[in-house]
Order: C-alpha cells, then sequence, then structure tokens
C-alpha cells in the first residue's frame, strides 16, 4: 500500500478518530514510544518550529528524528534523520514490509506509522512530531510527549474542529499530557482561555512564553534576519525555551553557542521564501487566513511599494476569498494553475470565487509552467495559498534551472 501523496484526504468527522491507529500501534510493539519526544501543535508555524527544534537538538550531537506535513516538493520530506529526509528506497522497503498493516489506515496515519516505525528502527534520541490537525485525536497523539509545544491558534479545518476558536482550541489542547510540561506562545484571549481550563483539567503544566527576550537577544546575535517575518521570532523563541528547558530536564548538555542554531537558514523552504530579487520571486505555503495575514504583514513592511503577478491556489476547505482579499493591495493580476486536481479548488470555480476580491483574472486553469512561465525571471511574482502549489513551483524552477538568489538572507 504505497502511501500515495495524490490521495492525501481530509478525515470527516465521524472517521476522525484514533482506535485504528493505536490498535495497530500496539500490533507493532508500540513504535511510538521509547525515546524522549516533543509534540507541536497550533494552527500556524508548527513546521518552522520543528525547524528551528531540529537544528537546536543538533548541536547537542544527539540524532533526531523530524516528522512534519505538509511536504514541499517529495513526500519524503515528511520523515527527516538529522534534518536528512529519508530515501526513496526506505520508504519503498517500509511500505512493502508493512503492506497489510497499512491498507486501513488513512494517508496521514499511514505516514504517522511509518515515522515512528522508522524513528525506533533508526535508534533516534529524539522524535520531534508536528501534528497534521486539531491534537486531540490526530494520529500523532497516541505517543507519549514529554513536551508539548502549542503555536498560535487560529480557524482552520471548523469542519472537523468546531466552528468556534474555543472548540478549535480545545482539540489543540488535547496534546497535554498530566504532569508535564506545555509551553504556548501568546494567544488570542479565548483560545488562552480554554488551554488554561483544559491545563487544569488535564493537571499538565501549562506556561505562555514571552517572545520579546530573545528577540533582543537575536537582534544582538543577528540570528535571525530582518528579512524573514516577525512571527518567526515567536516561532524560534518558542522552540529555543523548549529546547533549553528539555536539555536541562534530561541531563543533556548544550551551550549558549546553541542559539546559532536558529539561524533562518535551517528553515524548511516554502515559507517567505525569496527566490530572486529582481525581479522579485516570492513563494509562502500561507494555506488560511492566520497564515495569509503573516503574508500581508511582511509585504507591508519590506515590499510596500511593490507589485506582484500572483499565482494562487488552494484546497476545497480554505475560505479562499478571505485569503485572497488580504493580497489586494499588492496585485497586479491573478493566474489560477492547475497542480492538485484531487483536492484543489477547479480553477473555474475559484475564479467565480475571487472575481469580487477585485483582482484581475489573468488565466484560469493551465499547468505552472503555463502560467508563470512568461512571467518568472520577467516580472514580480507571488506564489501562494497552498504548499502543494509552493512545491510544484519549486519543483518547476529547478527543472528549469532558472538561476536564483540563495533565500537564506
Amino acid at each position: 500500500m504505497a502511501v500515495d501523496p495524490k490521495k492525501f484526504e481530509i478525515p470527516s468527522k465521524e472517521s476522525y478518530k484514533l482506535e485504528k491507529i493505536r490498535h495497530l500501534a500496539q500490533k507493532l510493539g508500540h513504535p511510538e514510544l521509547g525515546r524522549r519526544t516533543i509534540l507541536v501543535a497550533g494552527t500556524n508555524g508548527k513546521g518552522s518550529t520543528c525547524a528551528f527544534l531540529t537544528s537546536l537538538f543538533l548541536s547537542t550531537r544527539k540524532k533526531v528524528g523530524t516528522f512534519s506535513s505538509p511536504h514541499v516538493i517529495c513526500p519524503t520530506e515528511r520523515i527527516r534523520i538529522n534534518r536528512k529526509p529519508i530515501s526513496k528506497a526506505i520508504l519503498k522497503k517500509y511500505e512493502t514490509r508493512y503492506r497489510g498493516e497499512l491498507k486501513d489506515l488513512s494517508f496521514f496515519e499511514r505516514w504517522t506509522i511509518l515515522a515512528f516505525l522508522i524513528f525506533r528502527d533508526q535508534k533516534v534520541d529524539l522524535q520531534i512530531i508536528e501534528v497534521g490537525m486539531g491534537g486531540r485525536l490526530d494520529a500523532t497523539n497516541i505517543c507519549e510527549p514529554d513536551l508539548s509545544l502549542i503555536c498560535p491558534i487560529d480557524f482552520d479545518h471548523q469542519e472537523v474542529l468546531g466552528k468556534s476558536l474555543k472548540k478549535i482550541a480545545c482539540e489543540k489542547a488535547g496534546i497535554m499530557r498530566s504532569r508535564q510540561a506545555c509551553f504556548s506562545v501568546h494567544q488570542r484571549p479565548e483560545a488562552k482561555t480554554i488551554l488554561f481550563s483544559q491545563a487544569k483539567r488535564m493537571e499538565a503544566l501549562l506556561r505562555f512564553l514571552p517572545s520579546s527576550s530573545l528577540l533582543k537577544r537575536s537582534e544582538r546575535m543577528k540570528i535571525l534576519s530582518r528579512s524573514v517575518g516577525e512571527h518567526q521570532i515567536e516561532n524560534a523563541a518558542l522552540a529555543y525555551s523548549a529546547f533549553e528547558y528539555s536539555c536541562i530536564k534530561w541531563g543533556w548538555r548544550f551551550s549558549k553557542n546553541s542559539q546559532k542554531a536558529l539561524r533562518i537558514e535551517n528553515l524548511w523552504p516554502g515559507r517567505q521564501q525569496v527566490l530572486m530579487r529582481e525581479p522579485l520571486i516570492f513563494v509562502d505555503g500561507a494555506h488560511n487566513p492566520h497564515s495569509m495575514r503573516a503574508l500581508a504583514a511582511r509585504l507591508k513592511r519590506d515590499f510596500s511599494g511593490e507589485k506582484f503577478h500572483l499565482i494562487f491556489g488552494c484546497m476545497e476547505d480554505k475560505p479562499s476569498h478571505e485569503m485572497l482579499s488580504l493580497l489586494k493591495p499588492y496585485a497586479i493580476d491573478l493566474s489560477l494553475p492547475k497542480f492538485y486536481p484531487e483536492r484543489q479548488v477547479p480553477a473555474s470555480e475559484l475564479a467565480k470565487r475571487l472575481s469580487k476580491t477585485g483582482i484581475k483574472i489573468r488565466a484560469a486553469g493551465g499547468s505552472i509552467s503555463r502560467l508563470a512561465g512568461p512571467l518568472a525571471g520577467v516580472e514580480n511574482l507571488l506564489v501562494t495559498g497552498s504548499f502543494y502549489l509552493v512545491g510544484e513551483f519549486l519543483a518547476w524552477m529547478k527543472s528549469k534551472r532558472i538561476k536564483l538568489n540563495d533565500w537564506r538572507e
């Protein structure tokens, strides 16, 4: 049962359960257990926080396994050992070995159990696990984290997680554990209230972390440059606090120089990534209103005088009009490519939905190469709305061998 990235499905409320994967984990000898574990939930910033954590713990010379989603270009990016994605040969080996066990699981459940199996067999010292959706009933929550982290909570996947921020926060809070620490960034009042109440009920040790102290240190040490979104300061602060706390608690040696691991080049690609300066090519996997607001804030701060040809696409469950409206001040026109027909909003339907934004639609339908080809390297270009769309664009740029600036500024 191959883990086909084109068969990804969002679970329904009825199918969003842990029984199947818990039963399989027990059958396989609980591969999710047996090593230090950090579990990361939230609506946005999870991937970047996991990337910062990975780099920090690598500075201690520990073997680190990282499970994150979605992938940007290659599905094997989801499972990494010491920051390096597993090979396609390793993936195929595990898919073949566990073919029978995997067949009744969902796409995300298959990836999750494969990650735990590989981390067990590779004898990693630490597994950093990014929650896929929610937390309480997410497949990743079968593990037993030594530390839980909660990134900013906002609206996303409301059909499954709930229509209110309180309900969504309640799902995210499900990764807390009794008598174990949980660190959270600053949250909106209604989410913060729920996290407090859930922590009390579960007897978890919840702590909210200010990013101001790390911001001062990072500016002094020039760790995080001004060329990234300010939200990355918050992600880095959460990661460093978790790193420092864990090393002290576990007796792992680290030095103050470990902060250098927070350098922006250690982030995954596709997150507010500048590919070219003249003309600008900018990509960001912003895929919900919260992440799109962060993108708009970055554009206002660093590119306020610029206009872009937008290449946009999103999945069926996303509020496309709300997302794209935030980019209107920076838009010349809009192209809507075909990039993931199994889940994306069809270009023709998306064009109807977005007609009221007031952004001129340049093209609806067609491949990335057809829509981006005449623009890349000639006009300012912004690609956003989905990590899968960004991944398709990055793969196309690589195939064309277009000379790019190093985005790690």
